[in-house]
């Protein structure tokens, strides 16, 4: 799967193209700048659990998550720089005596860099998941987002997820 999907945007009275495409190897050092920035933004968020670090994703790890059946890293990229990326995964979740098994796509990571958000990027990147994840016979999406990320809790919700189950946490 290459190029999955061109859309025109409008931004500042200007045409831009957007191309949602699988990871390529070539990708991977701009792909770290960008999984670098999600990292510092989580850091500020949640620093009792995220630590600033310039070792978020190593190059390798990058490339065994392109090569990766069961998982896609979708790039979007506007003018020849990547503005966005997100990751997902297949996951059969082995049921109990009292659950069902089933198989979901799991959001492992959607990171839209802060110049290109609430431009619709998220949007194109999780339809064209979408896609993917129906061409793979899933049927369902499931993510795990911070509290604290309101604005990403609400554009969630915008695309149509439901909040199913919620950890919580008591400092002692």
């Amino acid at each position: 799967m290459e190029t999955i999907r061109v859309d025109q945007k409008k931004s500042e009275g200007q045409d831009k193209k957007i191309i949602i495409r699988s990871a390529k190897e070539t990708d991977l050092i701009n792909l770290q700048s960008i999984f670098l920035e999600e990292n510092k933004f989580h850091a500020i968020l949640e620093p009792e659990f995220i630590r600033n670090t310039e070792d978020v994703l190593r190059l390798q790890e990058l490339k065994e998550i392109i090569e990766d059946d069961h998982t896609i890293l979708l790039v979007a990229v506007s003018n020849f720089k990547i503005i966005g990326a997100i990751i997902v995964s297949i996951k059969q979740i082995s049921g109990e005596r009292w659950k069902h098994n089933y198989k979901t796509g799991y959001i492992e990571d959607l990171i839209i860099s802060s110049n290109y958000q609430k431009k619709g990027i998220g949007r194109l990147l999780f339809k064209s998941s979408e896609e993917w994840l129906k061409s793979k016979g899933v049927h369902s999406m499931e993510l795990h987002v911070w509290e604290s990320n309101k604005n990403a809790m609400q554009f969630y919700e915008i695309i149509g997820f439901k909040s199913i189950q919620r950890k919580m946490k008591k400092s002692l």
